[in-house]
């Protein structure tokens, strides 16, 4: 919108293509729209002329000359509001819900305007209720949402996994109950496709006037086909306008380019918390076709289409040119040709001089390079490994049979390595940008890390990386073994966020042996040769049967808790477990037959000497909640164990021990430690 000195509105209506008819501008903006009126460089003063109906003309008139109130519209989003507060943790009970609503715009208007807000009368017991029917309805609708619980006292309000999805990713509640009542182990491409336009973000988007017939003519030539009956509706035009983009149609008005940057504008968005959705449930296939329809937007082709497309200029009656080069294996892959053109720009200008310049030549061979070709090799680390005398048996692809413990975590480093075709400056800020000319903004070339079982379907654990700031970057991956004994294979997938064809999968093979399970006893006293009292960790192989866990916990320390130490006598020490190993029990019965008084509010159960820190029974304080940093997900997987993902890429390490001439870019290492 340029600035005039004369700024003409000719209407104030516009076609809502979901209510069918004409409605008003808002008077927003109708006043950004006057606003544009007068040059300051040039005018001292600005003209603005509103052609609007007679019967509207007084209206104008008085919201022009006169004050006019602005009310709030906070109740038309509050429940995300609830919900972003609640994950904060800065509302914790209904309460608190009803003092944070006092402390908005809304309340305040609510004591002015009454009326406006279906408020009878300004009496207090009127305004309690009216307001108490506004947070007990906003908590159903985040409840019934599957965003929080309400605990068992009906007013602590509890955040959920998918309350923590929608705060972080800014979406409605409305979408991640979308999510988690439509998605299945079993989703394809197609319905994530329609599930992505379907969701409430993608309301407002605007259907003009007569719009309807351009949406059907443009159906007519895409794949998949919409409801004849829906043409006029803002998520059918959504679907329509990514199927055109996947397919490279030219759209048929400027307003469409427009439209589909506001639809890129939150794909990506909705599509990442969608994936944390389905990692949480812990499905595999469903987050790979997530992750599928990712990469189509931001290349805009469908997952069928040659990789080469992605290069710029190419069109598809041109790629045969390209497979033509001698030197090519017989059944060449895309990181296949990649490498053979990477170095050599003369082969390309001999295959594509008869149908590109020079210097659309030298722009598609300076895309080929930028393309990230790498190296993948992993690890498996853990304290649970056998001994150095167990001998693995080989498996297919000369890789072994890593013998693990069942239903144990260990960890599964990977680590990515550049070839010389990929390679970037190492002072270049915010990592390496993806070549992605169709999406409407820079995109940061990023990986998902996966380990999977393809034979049950599950998805084990998950992480984002990168981008790359120098040429490696070593993830670390938490995973549990499976709980039965025998051999599994699980799939390490290295899937590139931004580009088709580029992506990797490495099968590791476990050999599942029975748990081998070790109780620590704990510090004890023990006596020496000497008479001295002196500590020592005591192991056992099974649990003495004497053994009782301690079941008391605290919800919280009281104010008045001391551990007791009297006067000029050292605290007294006690094992941890309630029970003491054989011949230690004269030694252990002794020390805690000293009795004291408990503190306060703790059981007289509690034995003396124990640390400061925390009281009895007091579980360990908990990781952080959320679980979902920009480049990590926890998944639910096998009983919710790989929680302790971080989610910081580790620092690059420069030096990776392989040499930038080898050409096997896509060979892994299998190293069992």
């Amino acid at each position: 919108w340029y600035q005039r000195r004369v700024r003409v509105i000719k209407g104030t209506e516009f076609y809502d293509g979901k209510t069918n008819r004409y409605v008003d501008f808002p008077i927003t903006d109708v006043l950004q729209m006057m606003g544009r009126a007068g040059r300051p460089q040039f005018d001292d003063q600005g003209i603005a002329c509103i052609y609007v109906h007679d019967i509207k003309k007084h209206f104008y008139k008085k919201f022009l000359y006169e004050p006019f109130p602005v009310e709030s519209n906070l109740l038309d989003v509050l429940t995300d509001h609830f919900n972003a507060e609640i994950v904060a943790g800065t509302v914790k009970t209904k309460q608190d819900a009803m003092d944070y609503l006092t402390w908005t715009y809304f309340f305040r208007r609510l004591l002015k305007n009454p009326a406006y807000y279906h408020l009878e009368d300004l009496e207090s017991e009127n305004i309690n209720t009216f307001l108490s029917a506004i947070v007990s309805g906003k908590i159903n609708e985040l409840e019934q949402s599957y965003c929080i619980s309400v605990d068992t006292d009906g007013a602590t309000l509890i955040p959920q996994i998918l309350g923590y999805i929608a705060s972080y990713y800014y979406l409605s509640h409305k979408t991640v109950k979308m999510f988690a009542d439509t998605l299945n182990p079993a989703s394809g491409l197609n319905d994530i496709l329609q599930l992505l336009c379907d969701v409430t973000e993608y309301d407002e988007m605007p259907v003009r006037h007569n719009e309807d017939k351009v949406n059907e003519e443009l159906s007519s030539s895409l794949p998949i086909r919409v409801p004849s009956f829906s043409y006029d509706n803002p998520h059918t035009k959504v679907h329509l306008l990514l199927q055109a983009h996947f397919t490279r149609q030219a759209m048929p008005m400027t307003d469409y380019v427009t439209d589909l940057k506001s639809v890129h504008d939150q794909a990506i968005r909705i599509l990442q918390a969608m994936l944390d959705v389905a990692a949480d449930s812990g499905w595999l296939r469903t987050s790979l076709n997530i992750m599928h329809l990712v990469k189509m937007i931001i290349q805009g082709c469908w997952m069928k289409d040659d990789p080469l497309l992605q290069l710029p200029l190419i069109e598809p009656y041109q790629i045969p040119l390209l497979y033509q080069l001698e030197t090519l294996p017989d059944s060449p892959c895309f990181p296949d040709i990649i490498s053979a053109y990477s170095d050599r720009e003369d082969q390309l200008r001999k295959q594509l001089g008869g149908e590109f310049q020079d210097r659309a030549i030298s722009q598609i061979h300076k895309a080929i390079r930028h393309m990230p070709l790498m190296r993948v090799s992993h690890s498996i680390k853990g304290s649970e490994l056998l001994d150095k005398n167990f001998s693995p048996r080989p498996a297919p692809g000369g890789a072994v049979w890593i013998p693990v413990h069942a239903d144990k975590e260990y960890s599964i480093e990977v680590k990515l390595s550049l070839s010389k075709t990929g390679k970037s400056p190492t002072h270049q800020k915010g990592g390496r940008k993806a070549h992605a000319p169709r999406f409407n903004k820079p995109v940061d070339e990023t990986w998902w890390i996966i380990m999977g079982e393809i034979d049950t379907g599950e998805l084990i654990a998950m992480k984002r990386c990168g981008p790359f700031r120098g040429n490696t970057i070593t993830v670390p991956l938490s995973f549990y073994t499976p709980e039965s004994t025998g051999s599994h294979i699980y799939t390490l997938y290295v899937i590139s966020q931004t580009y088709l064809g580029l992506d990797q999968q490495y099968p590791v093979y476990l050999e599942v042996l029975e748990s081998e399970i070790v109780y620590q006893m704990g510090d004890v006293l023990v006596q020496d040769d000497e008479g001295n009292m002196e500590l020592e960790d005591e192991y056992f192989e099974e649990a003495p049967e004497s053994y009782q866990p301690v079941n008391e916990y605290f919800e919280e320390v009281p104010d008045s808790y001391q551990p007791y130490q009297p006067e000029n006598e050292p605290l007294p020490l006690a094992p941890v477990n309630s029970f003491a190993p054989p011949g230690l029990q004269k030694i252990t019965s002794t020390i805690s037959s000293t009795k004291h008084d408990p503190p306060p509010g703790f059981s007289s159960s509690a034995p003396p000497g124990l640390s400061s820190s925390a009281p009895p029974g007091l579980p360990p304080p908990s990781a952080d909640p959320t679980g979902l940093p920009a480049n990590s997900t926890k998944t639910r997987g096998r009983k919710n164990k790989n929680k302790n993902q971080k989610g910081k890429t580790p620092k690059p390490q420069v030096d990776d021990g392989w040499s930038e001439n080898s050409t096997d870019w896509a060979g892994a290492t299998d190293t069992w430690s």
